[in-house]
């Protein structure tokens, strides 16, 4: 590859980074509090096929049916149909599917229209047996789909979303095989080599080649990071230990941590999907007024799918209060240090952690040359390091906020982080194609005394969550996926 070629190539990989770089902010994007409704008569959606939905196998896929009476079931359980107002409403009764890269659904996502059939919102769930909850994400905006199904040349497009979040359109092919004429939501034409699905396993191989790597902190930087840890955490023995063990981390360790984080949510699913199995006829042949109603024999159900747990949503009032008077944009490693600092002390050190990322991990020179090695294979982005996040944000802040730099895996520990001691937790997940921090501050739970599910109300530069919405209303917080990495802040 001549030098020319070589530059654009690298220019062209920093655009597809964007996401974990330099975001324009727009502000379509910067507010993200709960939109006001849609009431729009003329909006067409690209509802599915009914005999394509049913074409599909029912060990892997839900029917699209019993999923929407399941969805209700549980936006009336777990209060999202009251929070979001939507107590009367109707919900569209074919879905929009959104299908994977082996062409199977992925997710289903009915609207919702209020008394006078205007469409108000929508629900994405889930479309496989994958999760212990049928509901993704509720929202209070419909999406934009023939937007998106314009971008394609072919008569019969479908939307995709994969393994990390990313959206594509294409042709469907049959079940279990890649769709073709694939175009990515930019409108950008995506080799057939690079329309992969990962699963399971897959992706847990993919992060620890790719990610966990650049996770682990440097061996020459141990000791500095973790002499760091301030002393009002050390005389807490629990985290004393989680220190110490922490110490020892390694990819493999790590890689270990995904695997139990992927097994509990296996496990977690097959308890959901078999406490509903023995009701699934009852539920197709249920009207919505009965499942609303809560009748006898559905009050039972109720009781034994979802027994009552701590649903209240517990959050750091001072990263809320905060929100509105920190910058937006820039680089999210940089930014969310930044933010973590200013909410602490007020002083805006942005442009300290900017000129410090890539200085600890692969940093310099070197740091170049890995990059214009790996144009095509390497997920990490410009990115800052968590052995950096934890080192410089501890000096930024004047001492007051330690960042445990080693991932992870389980939403619980994030959970506990933000429930009973008071403190963020930072994401590790995907935005635009790429590897993005977002930061943690609130949190719920729903499910029952064999599963549970963990939601977040989060924030980040605005190149994935934007501004979060109102932390006392459920509809703030979101699901997030079993394989992204947690690190834990003291403040």
């Amino acid at each position: 590859m001549n030098k020319i070629k070589l530059l654009s190539a690298f220019i062209l990989m920093l655009g597809y980074l964007g996401s974990c770089t330099k975001d324009v902010v727009e502000p379509k994007i910067i507010d993200q509090k709960i939109e006001s409704s849609q009431k729009d008569y003329s909006v067409a959606f690209p509802f599915s096929n009914k005999e394509d939905l049913r074409s599909f196998n029912l060990e892997r896929v839900v029917d699209f049916e019993l999923a929407r009476k399941i969805m209700i079931l549980e936006l009336k359980e777990t209060g999202f149909m009251s929070d979001m107002n939507w107590n009367g409403c109707e919900f569209s009764k074919l879905p929009v599917a959104i299908y994977d890269l082996k062409s199977m659904p992925r997710f289903y996502d009915y609207i919702v229209y209020d008394a006078e059939k205007i469409p108000i919102g929508t629900v994405r769930t889930y479309a496989k047996r994958e999760h212990s909850t049928i509901i993704e994400g509720v929202y209070s905006h419909t999406f934009k789909y023939n937007e998106l199904l314009t971008k394609s040349s072919s008569t019969t497009p479908s939307l995709f979303i994969d393994w990390k979040g990313s959206q594509y359109i294409g042709v469907k092919s049959k079940a279990g095989e890649r769709p073709v004429d694939v175009i990515s939501e930019e409108g950008i034409p995506v080799k057939q080599s690079e329309v992969q699905e990962l699963e399971g396993m897959d992706i847990v191989n993919h992060m620890a080649e790719k990610v966990l790597p650049d996770l682990v902190l440097p061996e020459d930087k141990k000791t500095e990071v973790f002499n760091n840890v301030p002393s009002s955490i050390l005389e807490n023995k629990e985290l004393l230990e989680e220190i110490n063990i922490s110490k020892s981390s390694t990819v493999q360790s790590m890689k270990d941590s995904m695997v139990l984080s992927l097994e509990k949510t296996q496990k977690e699913a097959e308890a959901y999907w078999n406490s509903l199995s023995e009701h699934e006829k009852d539920l197709l042949e249920a009207s919505d007024d009965e499942i609303i109603s809560d009748s006898k024999f559905l009050g039972r159900l109720f009781r034994r799918i979802f027994s009552r747990v701590d649903r209240s949503p517990h959050y750091i009032w001072k990263y809320d209060n905060n929100k509105e008077k920190y910058r937006r944009g820039g680089d999210c490693g940089p930014w969310l240090c930044g933010y973590l600092v200013h909410t602490n002390t007020r002083v805006d050190k942005y442009d300290y952690f900017e000129k410090r990322a890539s200085t600890i991990g692969l940093g310099g020179f070197g740091y170049l040359f890995y990059k214009v090695a790996h144009l095509f294979d390497d997920d990490f982005g410009n990115p800052m390091y968590p052995s950096e996040m934890s080192l410089y944000t501890f000096i930024a802040s004047d001492y007051k906020v330690w960042i445990n730099p080693v991932p992870l895996f389980q939403d619980l520990c994030a959970y506990d982080q933000i429930k009973h001691y008071g403190k963020p937790a930072i994401r590790l997940c995907a935005a635009g194609g790429s590897l993005h921090w977002v930061l943690a501050y609130g949190t719920r739970q729903t499910g029952s005394w064999f599963w549970r599910n963990y939601y977040f109300i989060q924030i980040d530069n605005g190149g994935k969550v934007g501004i979060p919405g109102d932390p006392e209303e459920n509809s703030s917080y979101k699901k997030v996926d079993w394989w992204n990495p947690w690190l834990m802040v003291w403040d």
